[in-house]
C-alpha cells in the first residue's frame, strides 16, 4: 500500500531505559494534503520531526536514564483490518534531567478530547524525576511544557520532505475510525500511574 491522501497511519515512539525497559507512545495521525502518493521513509523522518516537536517540549524534564531509539510508522489497511508497517524514522530529541528518576510507573496523564463526545483519547508521559514533583501535584513547570506538548500533538503537521500534512486523531478500535482532535486537553494534577507488564501478559 502506499501512503497518499486519506491514510490513516499509526505513530510509535520506543524510549528505551538504560536498563533496557521499553516506554512506548503511539499517535495516530491523517494525511490530509499534499501530492501524493509519497516515499515511505520520507514519511517516516516527517513523522519523527513531529514526534521531536512534541518530545522536545519535555525533554528537560524527562530522566536522562532514557532514550528514544526509533518513530515506527504503520498505516491502516482498510480490507485486512489490521496496520501494515511503513518505515521506520530516528527521533533526535534528548531527555536530559538528571536528578532522581521516579518510579517507572508514575506519568503525567493527558486526556485528548475529540469532535465526537463518545471518543476520547489518553496518553502517559514519563519517566519524569523527582524534580518536576511539588509534593502533591506535577510543578507548573511540567504542566506549562505539557500544554506546549499538547500544542504539537493538535496543530497540523506538515512534512519538511513529504510536503503532506498530518492532522492528528484518536484511533477508535470499536468504530475502525479515527476522530480528528477538538483541541480540548485535560490534565489531572496529581501524578497517574501507568501498568507496567510483560509483553503478552495481562489484558
Amino acid at each position: 500500500m502506499a501512503v497518499d491522501i486519506g491514510t490513516i497511519l499509526k505513530v510509535v515512539c520506543t524510549l528505551v531505559h538504560t536498563d533496557s525497559n521499553i516506554i512506548q507512545n503511539v499517535f495516530h495521525t491523517l494525511v490530509t494534503a499534499g501530492t501524493g502518493p509519497f516515499d515511505d521513509l520520507d514519511v517516516a523522518d516527517d513523522l519523527a520531526d513531529w514526534v521531536d516537536d512534541m518530545f522536545s517540549e519535555i525533554e528537560s524534564s524527562l530522566a536522562d536514564t532514557i532514550a528514544p531509539t526509533e518513530v515506527t510508522v504503520y498505516e491502516y489497511d482498510s480490507v485486512d483490518e489490521d496496520w501494515d508497517e511503513v518505515q521506520v524514522g530516528v527521533p533526535t530529541f534528548a531527555p536530559s534531567n538528571v536528578g532522581q528518576e521516579m518510579p517507572r510507573g508514575v506519568a503525567a496523564l493527558v486526556n485528548a478530547r475529540t469532535v465526537d463526545p463518545d471518543v476520547n483519547g489518553k496518553k502517559y508521559f514519563g519517566t519524569f524525576t523527582e524534580s518536576l514533583w511539588a509534593g502533591t501535584f506535577w510543578s507548573t513547570t511540567l504542566v506549562t511544557e505539557l500544554i506546549a506538548l499538547t500544542g504539537q500533538w493538535y496543530n497540523p503537521h506538515v512534512g519538511t520532505l513529504t510536503g503532506a500534512t498530518f492532522e492528528s486523531g484518536i484511533w477508535s478500535p470499536k468504530n475502525l475510525s479515527l476522530f480528528p482532535l477538538s483541541g480540548t486537553f485535560i490534565m489531572p494534577l496529581p501524578a497517574s500511574y501507568q501498568r507496567r507488564r510483560k509483553p503478552g501478559v495481562g489484558a
